[in-house]
């Protein structure tokens, strides 16, 4: 996986992956993909130099509590790679989440839990005729409380 989401994917798996509190979310994961990841677009704070921006874009399917769960994710890949003082890699990039910007790719992951998807998309995706066929469970997007302590 060369490109960014795919590294960022890789990233936020083996930290899921590592983590105790975050194990039960590996499957979901593994089923969704690169394709869970927001495309990010980089913005200059004056449009010519500066420290450089990260603007979230969240695909439109994707329920809005994913940009919420790959925040933390983030959150507990930086305080890992502190505390065990790796020096391989940079830490998980800032990113800017402004909440009503998203991406423009028209893909999406099949066959995820239903509430993992945007709800309106996916009624507007299921009139459409698109074949979303969105799992009939509920999957509990919550983690353990003391995650970042």
């Amino acid at each position: 996986m060369n490109s960014w989401k795919g590294q960022t994917f890789a990233r936020r798996k083996q930290t899921v992956k590592e983590n105790p509190f975050l194990q039960k979310f590996e499957e979901v994961i593994e089923q969704g993909g690169v394709g869970l990841v927001s495309s990010d677009e980089s913005e200059y704070e004056d449009g010519t130099s500066g420290p450089i921006r990260y603007v979230v874009r969240p695909p439109r399917w994707r329920a809005l509590e994913w940009t919420a769960f790959w925040q933390i994710v983030d959150a507990v890949s930086a305080m890992m790679k502190r505390a065990f003082g790796s020096t391989r890699g940079a830490l998980p990039r800032v990113r800017d989440h402004l909440g009503n910007t998203f991406s423009k790719s028209l893909k999406f992951v099949h066959g995820l839990p239903y509430n993992l998807y945007n709800q309106e998309w996916l009624l507007r995706a299921s009139n459409a005729g698109l074949h979303v066929q969105p799992g009939p469970t509920h999957f509990e997007l919550s983690h353990h409380p003391n995650i970042l302590s």
